[in-house]
């Protein structure tokens, strides 16, 4: 996520970021901080599978299974879109964005999530 999005987050009165750049340590900072909401990055060039990624959704999801589930895609690429439709459709994951949305529309769409002050975890 880019440096103004999570800026922009952590000034947020309605969010408490915490933000994880391992993605070996997704689970771990999810059983630690205990999200509302847990925003997983499918990078743009890291050369992994789009499942892997997903593998980290649901690796939370039975860590945290309360926590909910956003997806951020390379709208450029079609295997990440294609992944993100059939992970929500199948109950995987509870969202999805691409990396070129406003920071009006991710706010939008976190706060939709509930009307309660969220716990929000960033993974890249």
């Amino acid at each position: 996520m880019s440096d103004a999005m999570v800026s922009a987050l952590s000034e947020s009165a309605e969010f408490e970021l915490f933000v994880e750049h391992n993605y070996a340590n997704a689970v771990g900072a999810a059983l630690t901080y205990m999200p509302s909401i847990a925003l997983v990055e499918i990078p743009e060039n890291r050369g992994a599978l789009v499942s892997d990624y997903l593998e980290i959704c649901a690796a939370i999801r039975r860590a945290v299974p309360r926590c909910k589930l956003m997806l951020m895609c390379p709208e450029n690429s079609e295997e990440s879109k294609h992944a993100a439709v059939d992970a929500m459709s199948k109950g995987a994951i509870d969202d999805f964005i691409y990396y070129n949305v406003s920071m009006d529309y991710l706010l939008s769409k976190l706060a939709v999530s509930s009307t309660c002050q969220q716990q929000f975890l960033e993974v890249n």
